[in-house]
């Protein structure tokens, strides 16, 4: 699997100020190669999430392309890109998401059930055991802390078993204790073969990347390989 922008740039327009638009992240290429954490750190407003969005499939780039596996994403149709981003792409969005309608289980297996799935209850319990929230199945999102929300995002994300995971600022708002417990949650998906992306402003997430980009003013540059 090779998640890859070639070329990309996202250009904003605004009626205010003395240009009309400015451009969030300039052109960038970008590889996010599977078996490994990939972690993106910056600023607020560095560009970070807007290029996340871009190789999720939910945000079309001014220029150049998002490939999965030789297919260019924003070349699809709106329909096939929806099916491929939820059947090989798993996203992490800022924020304590949740459907709070359903049961925190429910939650984790609605999106192996969208296009007609099979049942994947079990698969989502298997999840949240995994994850430490097994014995929360049946309680609401609005029952969860931050933490426990935020696992339940992970367990949501890896239930069609995505080629990749982008995370973006998972441990926004956690406590020291759950911080690890994401990123370790993050290495593991790696380590398992996933592609994972993790957009942060966190500095102790540096520990935990294989590989380590810096974005300021929408340019990305690597500045570091961890141990």
């Amino acid at each position: 699997m090779a998640l890859e922008a070639k070329g990309v740039s996202r250009r904003f327009f605004r009626k205010t100020g003395e240009a009309n638009f400015f451009n969030a992240v300039e052109r960038t290429d970008f590889l996010l190669p599977e078996g490994t954490l990939t972690v993106l750190m910056g600023r607020s407003g560095s560009g970070k999430t807007t290029l996340l969005n871009m190789l999720a499939g939910l945000l079309t780039p001014s220029e150049g392309q998002v490939m999965l596996d030789g297919t260019d994403l924003y070349a699809l149709p709106d329909k096939a890109l929806s099916r491929l981003r939820n059947q090989r792409l798993g996203v992490i969005p800022q924020g304590q998401t949740g459907l709070h309608s359903l049961t925190v289980l429910e939650n984790v297996a609605f999106p192996a059930m969208m296009y007609g799935g099979a049942d994947a209850t079990k698969d989502a319990a298997a999840l949240l055991e995994r994850f430490g929230i097994g014995r929360l199945r049946d309680a609401r999102p609005s029952e969860l802390s931050g933490g426990e929300l935020r696992r339940m995002a992970i367990a949501r994300a890896l239930i069609n078993r995505p080629a990749a995971l982008l995370a973006d600022e998972p441990t926004g708002d956690l406590d020291d204790e759950n911080t690890v417990v994401v990123l370790e949650a993050l290495k593991d998906v790696a380590r398992e073969g996933a592609a994972v992306l993790m957009v942060t402003h966190e500095a102790e997430a540096a520990a935990y990347a294989d590989r380590l980009f810096r974005m300021n003013a929408g340019t990305l540059n690597e500045v570091s390989r961890a141990e």
